[in-house]
């Protein structure tokens, strides 16, 4: 239902206008009559002129700023559903990278015997902050801000798999036992290339799996935010729901 302030220009032009009419139906009969002179009739008649156009011009102003009004809404709503889905594909990634992980279930497992990881191109997963800097408008910085953070912390994660794939290749791979228990390749890695290469692949695989619980955690939480809040910009409008994979009421 349009508010009033949608009304108001036709409200007034339906009153100016029939308040000319008025004028020029008593002038009529005051002209007919003779109880005023004719020129008042000409004075109608330019009141008529130069209110008319006015009213005109004000509806089609205010016809114009709320249709203006009404794509900058579709925007909005379209840049926070893709922020949804941008976050919700982010967290499935990390719970399928995190699926290749659970087999390996000690820090001496994943450290040399969790292979390089295989995973598809999760490079163009990008969050588009500047289409919703609108939240920054209405007050919801803090949102904005969380939304860029698991961006980053995103990248980061992807970074640090790179990087361990690397070293494992490097540093692991060559080195495999007999019955490619975590022990004796370490012992293997520890005689050939030192303590040093040791600690390294277990720091390496560490920060990947906490780099993984940690993201796990906070892009559902940034996606029920983001989402709450959607839903009280637009209390009416669908939006992606993380349980269903699809927009969702």
């Amino acid at each position: 239902m349009k508010n009033s302030n949608e009304l108001m220009p036709y409200i007034w032009g339906a009153f100016v206008g029939l308040l000319t009419l008025n004028l020029w139906y008593f002038s009529a009969l005051a002209i007919d009559k003779s109880v005023v002179p004719v020129r008042f009739e000409i004075v109608v008649a330019l009141v008529g002129a130069v209110v008319g156009p006015f009213v005109g011009a004000y509806a089609a102003f205010r016809l114009q700023a709320r249709e203006k009004l009404s794509e900058r809404q579709k925007e909005r709503k379209a840049a926070l559903n893709a922020g949804l889905f941008t976050l919700l594909m982010q967290l499935n990634a990390v719970r399928n990278i995190k699926k290749d992980i659970e087999p390996y279930r000690t820090e001496i497992a994943r450290a040399f015997l969790l292979p390089a990881f295989k995973h598809p191109d999760y490079s163009g997963l990008k969050q588009d902050t500047q289409s919703l800097s609108f939240l920054a408008e209405l007050d919801y910085v803090d949102l904005l801000q969380e939304v860029h953070l698991e961006q980053i912390k995103f990248e980061q994660t992807l970074v640090s798999i790179e990087r361990r794939n690397a070293f494992y290749e490097t540093n692991i791979a060559p080195y495999p036992s007999t019955g490619r228990a975590a022990l004796e390749i370490s012992h293997n890695i520890l005689t050939i290339k030192g303590p040093e290469v040791c600690d390294e692949a277990i720091r390496a695989a560490k920060e990947i799996y906490l780099h993984l619980e940690e993201s796990d955690k906070s892009l559902e939480k940034a996606f029920a935010n983001l989402r709450k809040t959607a839903k009280e910009l637009f209390r009416d409008e669908k939006f992606v729901s993380i349980r269903e994979n699809a927009p969702s009421h």
